[in-house]
């Protein structure tokens, strides 16, 4: 038996591949508001490089698809946890912002999704 809590992240789910634009990643209503001001940043992409790099050096065909493995020398692959903590540190190649990265959602944030949820269950 499904809780309100499951349909509600169902919906959440669908609304998310439904609406996000598959070009640059931003849910539509994001990316098409006049409200929205845009920005360019540089940041640093290992896999991004190692596809470069091997297009560079090898001649393929038409239609070939080079995709970047990712491979590291200790035993077990980076973790969410360490990445934050680097970031933090300074310790990354580029500088993402994580403010709010694996954090729980604040007591503002969660009112907010609560105003929103009442607003769309007032549209159905």
């Amino acid at each position: 038996m499904y809780t309100d809590w499951d349909h509600a992240l169902l919906r959440a789910v669908g609304y998310i591949e439904d609406y996000t634009d598959p070009n640059t990643g931003f849910i539509v209503w994001i990316d098409q508001s006049p409200k929205v001001h845009w920005k360019a940043e540089v940041s640093y992409s290992g896999s991004q490089q190692a596809i470069e790099e091997y297009q560079d050096s090898h001649k393929h065909e038409p239609g070939q698809i080079v995709r970047a493995i990712p491979e590291w020398d200790e035993e077990d692959p980076p973790t969410l946890e360490e990445w934050i903590n680097n970031v933090k540190a300074g310790n990354t190649r580029s500088k993402p912002k994580v403010e709010g990265v694996g954090m729980a959602p604040t007591k503002d944030q969660l009112e907010q999704l609560r105003k929103l949820r009442e607003k769309q269950s007032q549209v159905e």
